[in-house]
């Protein structure tokens, strides 16, 4: 295989970093989804999953992951082998790569220490004895599941000439390791001295520090990482970036080896995330969502202000400030909700007028830290003291409410602006998230056609259609007067009035100040 128009293309996989890479049968499908949702969970998007065979293609192309085909013939020693040929076009294409195993499950970001900070050509985790030779003669090895490969002609040439061995030895692990062996390859160990690492009755040589080793006859540089950050062995220490523990081959029989170390969540469902923002149907999602938890069986959370770590056992989770940490690591999926940004200010300055919520009527205006719910909205929370203290000073001693109720609209909406709006405007700006799990629905679509777009939803967070009747209750016209009275978070039936409730200069600085989130949303502008 050498570089063809497919190497070409994935330089436009979108994401920070080197193209990591791994190969994907039908029958560890379960375990690339722990792998990937590891990955996802550190940001980490720029992926190419190789199918080795013609199931595992459109059930790959499903997650929303790059695919490349490939094949081989059922042995193991066939898919090793295969491998090599796609390492050496990856780096005769110019694309710097890491390649994984699905059993190397990421704990914590490698690519900082792993890759960043060193400078070889190859940069590789270590193995235990195999192959015996190399093991005999400098008392460690290679490991071929996880590594990274800075692209160019010397690090082709070696994977073609690991390739064309690797057809004789049909293990690739021993290619590698016996063609950098045999080449003469130098180890530095510097003033580090290296350690013995017990396993399996016997004892390999592990260092402490990234080990520096200089192949000149293939003009090659070579890195092998410290054995504690990407162990072999089932072991997990602070140092682990990496968990690969040696498992039993079949892919079943992995599952248990991982989950003792924390690096499996075996969730068959997958969690249904709920984002979003104030006055973007945040109340219709909670009801929708709670009447499925009760018809399933299923565990709803809500999860206010900026949230650390999603909540890894509950089945569905609300989270209606859209402030996040990280996504989570058991598979997920999810919707998130928006609406036009002006028409968020109108509503936020309506509902403000009239709600009970308490940080909204909030009197205690005590600077005593830490300033917490109720002095403090959720979504407000994980703001500096000094900001949350600048808040309740400038309140002048009355609630928010009492701040809107004792102005007139055009102060009113002025002061909604500069409060609540901009911290929903900051959320959406700030926003990060991009990935095919998370779709993003606008509540003027979910309003026009109710039904059409619900079942979209219903089909993107895999829940059942025969359930969308529980659901027709919450749309907002189907709602009689009394309905719509009973919900104090539903001001109109119409969901676009900012026209209407706005001056046209109102709108012409609220664009002024917010019209890249009106942008980025696909909003179009109401002035020039």
């Amino acid at each position: 295989m050498t570089a063809s128009p497919w190497v070409r293309q994935l330089n436009a996989i979108p994401g920070p970093g080197p193209l990591i890479v791994t190969f994907v049968t039908t029958s560890f499908l379960t375990l690339f989804d722990n792998w990937h949702a590891h990955l996802r969970a550190l940001g980490r998007t720029r992926i190419l999953a190789v199918a080795m065979d013609a199931t595992a293609v459109d059930a790959l192309a499903a997650r929303g992951v790059a695919v490349l085909r490939h094949g081989f013939d059922g042995s193991l020693g066939d898919f090793w082998a295969r491998r090599l040929p796609v390492f050496a076009a990856l780096a005769e294409g110019g694309i710097d790569f890491i390649h994984s195993d699905l059993d190397a499950v990421w704990l914590r970001d490698p690519i900082p220490m792993c890759w960043e900070q060193q400078t070889g050509d190859l940069v590789f985790s270590q193995g235990t004895f195999h192959p015996e030779a190399a093991f005999q003669h400098q008392g460690f090895v290679l490991c071929c599941g996880w590594f990274a490969v800075r692209a160019g002609p010397a690090t082709a040439g070696f994977f073609h000439a690991v390739a064309a061995r690797a057809a004789r030895e049909r293990d690739d692990q021993t290619a590698i390791n016996l063609i950098l062996l045999e080449a003469g390859t130098i180890w530095d160990t510097g003033a580090q001295e290296g350690y013995r690492q017990d396993y399996a009755g016997r004892g390999f040589t592990a260092f402490p520090q990234p080990l520096r080793g200089s192949c000149s006859p293939l003009g090659l540089e070579i890195v092998l990482l410290p054995h504690l950050w990407i162990p072999r062995l089932a072991m997990r220490t602070a140092e682990t970036l990496v968990a690969h523990p040696v498992s039993p081959r079949p892919p079943a029989d992995k599952p248990p080896v991982l989950a003792a170390l924390g690096a499996w969540r075996d969730h068959p469902a997958p969690q249904r995330l709920i984002f979003t923002y104030h006055k973007s149907g945040t109340s219709l999602f909670d009801h929708v969502m709670r009447r499925l938890g009760e018809q399933l069986g299923l565990s709803v959370v809500v999860q206010y202000g900026r949230v650390a770590h999603i909540d890894p056992d509950a089945d569905i989770v609300l989270l209606p400030h859209s402030l996040i940490g990280a996504l989570p690591v058991r598979r997920f999926r999810a919707i998130r909700m928006l609406r036009d940004p002006r028409d968020l200010w109108v509503s936020g300055y309506l509902y403000h007028r009239r709600t009970d919520e308490g940080w909204c009527i909030n009197t205690n205006f005590d600077l005593t830290a830490p300033i917490t719910y109720p002095r403090v909205d959720f979504a407000c929370q994980h703001k500096p003291e000094l900001w949350k203290r600048a808040y309740l000073l400038g309140l002048g001693g009355r609630s928010y409410q009492q701040n809107l109720l004792d102005r007139d609209r055009e102060s009113g909406l002025a002061f909604e602006l500069a409060g609540y709006t901009a911290n929903t405007m900051e959320a959406l700006r700030t926003w990060t998230w991009a990935c095919p799990e998370i779709l993003d629905v606008r509540l003027e679509a979910l309003t026009g056609a109710y039904d059409a777009t619900m079942a979209a939803i219903f089909r993107h967070l895999e829940l059942p259609a025969a359930l969308l009747p529980l659901t027709v209750a919450e749309d907002v016209n189907r709602m009689d007067d009394a309905a719509l009275a009973a919900r104090p978070q539903i001001h109109a039936r119409e969901i676009s009035r900012f026209r209407a409730f706005l001056t046209p200069a109102q709108i012409a600085a609220f664009e002024a100040l917010h019209g890249d989130v009106i942008d980025r949303l696909g909003y179009p502008r109401a002035t020039g």
